[in-house]
């Protein structure tokens, strides 16, 4: 069973939670359920709780405060947000304290975790994002050659790290890419663009911005290639496996894949400037060996690591862990 729609957490939770059955186990996602979490505790004493991380939220919330501010002013965000920042860490403290188990997507995120609460080691899980469901059955494109490079960016356009990228992409990098291939274009596709972003993306040439995007496959078979230049973020990005499962290739920056088994060099080529960018993908222009090896190294990585059967086996072992023996 599952109480996750909006009309059933806005009601009184105590009541809500008296008329359902006594669960073997509780998952809450995410610590800004931590009310519903301490009212299923009560509720259901000697039930195991579950919190699911989908990020460290007081790490992303760091992240992205700095981000807001001008480099110049960046120095002294803990003044300013000091605060918020200690809200934040207490509360992803009290859900580490708390839960009988913590899931987190990455090795990284673990680190993170134990910074804040080195007593809950034991119950801390690591559960990699999957590939989506429906990259499952995708089949990884043969290397293509490229004169105008396509460059692909998808992500929730509601988050301010994909926001950020964006707008980096369209004013920095996309220009720099013109300079030595003017034909290139740059699609941005996701969910939830403001009218701030879409103004923004508007005003520059050869970029196209697709809103809610019913679906994203043929978007990436029409690429040829991914740009991910985030500079702050949490977790691990579905983006990157969605690139890796279609055989697109990837240019990226450290922090677009923080948390995944990638090397650089072997599953995507690294960028962190726009010039770097711009040099990786004249290097895939010319390379068809290097295309062909990181499509290959990547869908292998992808379909061994990141599939959903094998979050399906690692899931239904740690439950078993939690649950009574019969």
């Amino acid at each position: 069973m599952a109480v996750n729609q909006p009309e059933e957490i806005r009601q009184p939770l105590p009541e809500t939670l008296a008329r359902l059955p006594r669960p073997d186990l509780v998952v809450i996602e995410g610590v800004a359920l931590m009310a519903q979490a301490l009212a299923c505790r009560a509720a259901w004493p000697g039930v195991p709780l579950v919190f699911d991380f989908h990020n460290v939220e007081s790490n992303l919330l760091r992240q992205i405060d700095r981000a807001r501010l001008p480099a110049l002013l960046r120095p002294l965000a803990g003044v300013f947000f000091r605060r918020r920042w200690q809200a934040a860490a207490e509360l992803d403290r009290q859900a580490l304290e708390m839960a009988d188990r913590v899931w987190l997507c990455s090795e990284d995120d673990r680190a993170l975790a134990l910074e804040l609460c080195p007593e809950a080691a034991p119950r801390l899980s690591v559960l990699p994002n999957t590939m989506p469901h429906w990259c499952e059955g995708a089949t990884p494109r043969d290397s293509r050659a490229f004169s105008a490079p396509e460059v692909l960016f998808v992500g929730h356009l509601g988050y301010a790290p994909n926001k950020h990228a964006a707008r980096r992409l369209a004013a920095d990098i996309l220009p720099a890419l013109r300079r030595d291939f003017p034909e290139a274009r740059l699609t941005i596709a996701g969910r939830s663009p403001n009218r701030r972003l879409r103004r923004d993306l508007a005003g520059h040439d050869n970029v196209t911005l697709v809103a809610d995007p019913a679906e994203v496959a043929p978007l990436y078979d029409r690429a040829d290639l991914t740009i991910l230049p985030l500079t702050e973020g949490g977790g691990s990005r579905i983006k990157v496996l969605e690139a890796l499962a279609t055989g697109c290739p990837i240019v990226a920056s450290a922090k677009a894949v923080e948390g995944l088994a990638l090397e650089p060099g072997r599953h995507y080529l690294p960028a962190e400037s726009a010039a770097e960018a711009a040099s990786a993908t004249a290097r895939l222009m010319r390379e068809p060996e290097t295309r062909a090896q990181l499509i290959a190294e990547g869908a292998q990585l992808v379909r061994a690591r990141y599939s959903q059967a094998t979050i399906d086996r690692l899931v239904t072992e740690d439950i078993a862990r939690l649950l009574p023996k019969p």
